[in-house]
């Protein structure tokens, strides 16, 4: 997710940070549906409700509105890491009865033995063969190797190829490669051989989900739950419904890499045009840049401000929303200006990671790319970091893995500057190869700080210090 930046002068944040100063006022809109937004400042005009959040401007209908209140102690806002998936789609669930010779035989000491497996597999005995892949495949899976336990998956089906819970289990790896075409056949053929089990009707909604077939992934959900209770799942179909009601009339066209949904009277053919060329533009910029190309169509859904809140629920400062699909308010936005191509580069860079990484990137790193592609720098707030690095009051990059939630607003938006600073350095010292090597190899199973040695020779421990002393030394007087 893209935080809307407050014209907060860095230099004022640094204060803040040191010596913990009062908050802001604001005013409070509550909706008619319960929703409350949390504005800067709110007036009625014209019918409308006019609300102001940073730099940007909303409006909605008056009829929409219960009442607005004036002033009061603006509370901290959270905030959302928009390109991280909602949950993760269901790991192969171990559900074959597999004997406890075949793993300790194909698994001793906890890794694969390759030779024991393939002597399971000159035995001619299709169950056992079929369940020593199995084994292999949830070994691989285990230690992030999607493609080595995919490839184990296919063997075991050479041996059961209509087992059903094999068919879930590569489904589920297909789902998290991003290959959800594949995937929603596979899961399609399990629902037919085994339609009274709710796992292929879970993986088969994902697939859908993904492939932005709404309605089918809703009908998919829906039959899960009926076979089994789920309160994940019923997350997501209460939230593909809230899609599907409020995008029922939508219109929808395609180009190259993206498939744009809208309302018409919303999103007029100038506009539209304007959106598709500038994020086709950043989808060339980032397969160049990263060195990698997604495997299926990114889709887009065109929101004005009012329907983009009552489909995500996404907090009042957001300013679009990734959750595998490019979620965009565009009220009030008649042309693609230099801030909106901002926000559209910031949020298809958060759907390049998303794949590249299988989900697992961390929020600074993640952040800090998405930043830096749209583009931004660190430039003039270079001097202020480096006195919060100076004084020893940065927060280390192992403690912004898991997300900014827990920071104030403006510690929040350190959080983001220390991410993009980070990004920057490694592209700056070492290469944009060696960010791109960075998210390739968190995408093949290592941990961060592995990958950061594979990429650039340095842990989080050398890479918090050697910024700290780039930046002191280049800006700190």
């Amino acid at each position: 997710m893209r935080l809307k930046r407050k014209p907060v002068i860095i230099f004022l944040a640094l204060i803040f940070l040191l010596f913990q100063t009062s908050a802001m006022a604001y005013d409070t809109i509550t909706l008619k549906n319960g929703r409350v937004i949390i504005a800067d400042t709110a007036r009625e005009e014209n019918g409308k409700v006019r609300y102001t959040i940073g730099d940007n401007e909303y409006a909605i209908s008056r009829t929409l509105v219960e009442s607005i209140t004036e002033g009061g102690a603006r509370p901290e806002p959270a905030v959302l890491h928009g390109s991280a998936p909602e949950f993760i789609v269901p790991t192969p669930p171990v559900l074959l009865q597999v004997e406890q010779d075949i793993i300790s035989k194909v698994l001793p000491n906890g890794e694969l033995d390759i030779d024991a497996l393939n002597a399971i597999e000159t035995g001619k005995d299709v169950q056992r063969s079929a369940a020593a892949n199995y084994v292999a495949a949830h070994n691989a899976y285990n230690h992030h190797e999607y493609e080595k336990s995919l490839q184990f998956l296919e063997r075991a089906r050479n041996f059961m190829p209509q087992n059903d819970l094999l068919m879930d289990d590569q489904a589920s790896v297909l789902v998290h490669l991003g290959r959800n075409k594949e995937a929603a056949i596979l899961a399609e053929n399990a629902t037919r051989i085994a339609p009274n089990a709710a796992m292929g009707f879970t993986l088969l909604g994902f697939a859908y989900f993904n492939l932005d077939r709404s309605k089918e992934a809703a009908s998919a959900w829906k039959r899960s739950l009926e076979l089994q209770p789920d309160d994940k799942v019923k997350e997501m179909l209460d939230k593909v419904q809230r899609e599907l009601a409020t995008e029922g009339g939508f219109k929808s066209e395609a180009s190259g890499h993206f498939n744009m949904r809208y309302e018409g009277a919303a999103a007029p053919a100038p506009l539209r045009k304007q959106i598709l060329d500038a994020l086709e533009r950043h989808f060339d910029d980032l397969v160049r840049d990263l060195g990698y190309m997604p495997n299926e169509s990114i889709p887009v859904i065109l929101y004005t401000g009012q329907q983009y809140f009552d489909v995500t629920r996404a907090p009042s400062w957001s300013g679009a929303l990734n959750d595998g699909k490019l979620r965009i308010p565009i009220q009030g936005i008649t042309s693609v200006d230099t801030e909106f191509l901002r926000i559209l580069k910031h949020e298809l860079t958060h759907s390049f990671i998303n794949q590249m990484t299988r989900g697992r990137c961390p929020t600074w790193l993640n952040e800090g790319v998405a930043q830096m592609e749209e583009p931004r720098s660190v430039g003039s707030e270079a001097h202020q970091l480096a006195l919060i690095y100076r004084a020893n009051r940065n927060v280390p990059l192992n403690q912004l893995e898991g997300g900014f939630t827990s920071y104030s607003g403006i510690a929040a938006s350190m959080a983001y500057l220390e991410s993009l600073a980070a990004v920057e350095y490694i592209r700056d010292i070492y290469s944009m190869s060696s960010v791109s090597m960075v998210l390739k190899r968190i995408g093949e199973g290592m941990s961060t700080e592995a990958a950061l040695r594979a990429a650039i020779h340095s842990g989080y421990a050398a890479l918090d210090q050697e910024l700290g002393a780039r930046l002191v030394r280049s800006y700190g007087n």
